[in-house]
């Protein structure tokens, strides 16, 4: 995916605060900063997938190339869910 308008950031951190994250037409799309955060995601999915928690129990991440601007990084994305979790808390 390539990146250069119709974005949003998230304000949300994730648990270090340095993981790159854009929404673009209700897809989230998180880039690796470390290494293999987005690889990590995408190997949990596809284990929960294999257990007995329903599919709207987690969140489904695929392997994803993000461009943004001239970088290149490894990611994943994913439906935005947001909305989801903000009805659940209410």
């Amino acid at each position: 995916m390539k990146f250069e308008q119709n974005i949003r950031t998230n304000d949300r951190q994730s648990s270090k605060g340095n993981q790159l994250k854009w929404e673009n037409e209700g897809i989230w799309y998180k880039a690796d900063y470390t290494g293999y955060e987005g690889l990590v995601e995408y190997m949990i999915f596809h284990l929960l997938k294999k257990s007995s928690l329903a599919e709207n129990e987690f969140v489904c991440y695929d392997l994803e190339e993000i461009k943004y601007g001239t970088v290149i990084y490894n990611g994943v994305k994913s439906p935005d869910f947001l909305a989801k979790v903000g009805r659940l808390l209410l």
